[in-house]
């Protein structure tokens, strides 16, 4: 599956920063994908598959071509790239099964799926989201059961400012 990406060089995007990704507004790019995870699990006595947060990349990233070819079915760039993310989750997860029922499939995502500042059930926090910054809609995969297991990344101390929840002092009282 590895040599899919060296043939269809057309599926690659550089960002900003130089990093090559696999356009993930692209079918082909989920087939590739899907078609690693296959590979795996049919040759090799593994007993999951795990998914780190690196969905959408957070910096300069040029997708508009794809998004153009799809734009009537989305409200907006934002919603498509979100779609295209859990279409790749729930094909994977699918693709686990099919092989393998026992086969474990999860995700490391970003500890803040979203705010409640910017959206309705996030979490009282002000940090950067998995659902604004990676397209990554993990409350959905959870409530939709695509996932065996969620690991969030929570990378901070407690009490760092704008990841931790933003506690009142009641709040906090009713903690002790």
């Amino acid at each position: 599956a590895a040599s899919d990406v060296y043939k269809r060089q057309d599926l690659v995007l550089t960002d900003s920063s130089g990093k090559m990704y696999l356009n993930p507004g692209e079918a082909d790019s989920i087939d590739i994908i899907l078609e690693g995870i296959r590979e795996i699990v049919r040759n090799y006595d593994v007993d999951g598959i795990h998914m780190d947060d690196y969905f959408y990349p957070s910096s300069g990233f040029d997708d508009s071509a794809a998004y153009f070819k799809y734009q009537d079915a989305y409200p907006n760039k934002a919603d498509w790239r979100r779609s295209m993310v859990t279409t790749l989750i729930s094909c994977a997860r699918d693709a686990v099964k099919e092989i393998k029922p026992n086969c474990m499939f999860g995700v490391s995502p970003s500890g803040i799926w979203a705010n409640a500042g910017d959206t309705p059930g996030g979490s009282n926090t002000n940090g950067s989201s998995s659902y604004h910054s990676l397209y990554a809609d993990t409350k959905l995969w959870v409530e939709r059961e695509y996932l065996d297991y969620i690991m969030p990344q929570i990378y901070w101390y407690n009490g760092q400012p704008n990841a931790c929840l933003l506690y009142t002092s009641d709040a906090a009282d009713d903690l002790t």
